[in-house]
């Protein structure tokens, strides 16, 4: 029982990879097989001296297949069970075989991406070395130039969805599950950016509308992520870069902007909705990132929350 529980345990991490998990039930398979073999050559061997002499042949070849003449019911018992533990020991070292031939093979390739994922690393270095710093300046009113203002707001209105679609439109089947967390959280924010600048509340509404989409898609990839890496280990790390990076926090903290643009927008959002994904954010990431008087957005929701409060 301990060793089938043990056996379930590590199915998390053998079904990351598909010739991994080939192997491991490979493995499972053939384990089974001689567990079962080796456990009735105990049985037989228990009762072969009650049986008799004339009925041992028939006995041990309805149970162990067809018996050499030349050889001894005891003798062709152990030599049976010496066949079924090599049976055991040759697949489990094909499988090594093939997991060492895996990683060897990945070690080779570490630093090849597929098209998806290089797709997904430039757009995001598009979207956060780029377009996010003049986003954020002109947020902050660093430029005085009403001509750059407008110059600036134009870039983002016209760049920021393209680059939303360019992360989105990446499929999932071309990403490792990681690369697949960057793509639906990193494609929040230049829908956020496009909401943000846009002065048509239709497009407010929809930019906004995918935001919340794309951002509850990734939360619920990082909490997957964050269940399985806790019963399993994990070589590429994933649960370590989740919680060092923030990645959870910071994606939550996306998602209440995108909620409040749409909920001042009269879109389907509310800013009860803000205020639940704001409380699920750890306390040291709002004192870095103070929802009040970070974003205007989160700023009027909390305003109006507060008005709410004030006339109850």
């Amino acid at each position: 029982m301990e060793w089938f529980k043990a056996v379930l345990q590590q199915l998390p991490t053998a079904a990351t990879n598909p010739l991994a998990f080939v192997a491991y039930v490979a493995v499972v398979i053939a384990w089974v097989v001689v567990a079962v073999k080796v456990s009735t050559y105990k049985v037989l061997m228990s009762k072969l001296d009650h049986i008799p002499s004339e009925d041992r042949r028939n006995v041990l070849e309805i149970q162990m297949g067809p018996m050499p003449e030349h050889i001894s019911p005891k003798d062709y018992l152990e030599l049976k069970k010496r066949q079924y533990l090599l049976f055991g020991f040759l697949t489990v070292c094909g499988a090594v075989v093939m997991l060492f031939a895996m990683a060897t093979v990945r070690a080779g390739n570490s630093g090849n991406l597929t098209v998806g994922e290089e797709t997904v690393v430039k757009t995001k270095a598009d979207i956060f070395d780029k377009l996010y710093p003049q986003y954020e300046r002109l947020r902050k009113g660093e430029y005085a130039d009403p001509e750059i203002q407008k110059s600036v707001r134009s870039k983002i209105y016209d760049e920021a969805p393209r680059l939303a679609d360019q992360m989105l439109l990446v499929s999932d089947q071309q990403l490792d599950f990681g690369y697949e967390i960057l793509k639906y959280s990193y494609a929040t924010l230049p829908l956020i950016m496009a909401a943000s600048v846009s002065t048509h509340s239709s497009e407010k509404k929809d930019w906004s509308d995918q935001a919340i989409i794309s951002s509850k898609k990734a939360l619920a990839l990082l909490e997957h992520a964050k269940d399985m890496l806790k019963n399993s280990k994990d070589p590429r790390g994933l649960y370590k870069w989740i919680l060092e990076d923030s990645a959870i926090d910071r994606t939550r903290y996306y998602l209440a902007i995108a909620l409040a643009i749409n909920a001042k927008e009269n879109g389907d959002a509310s800013v009860s909705q803000v205020l639940e994904v704001l409380n699920d954010i750890t306390p040291n990431y709002k004192r870095m990132y103070p929802p009040a008087s970070e974003d205007p957005h989160l700023e009027w929701a909390l305003k109006q929350l507060a008005l709410k409060e004030e006339g109850r």
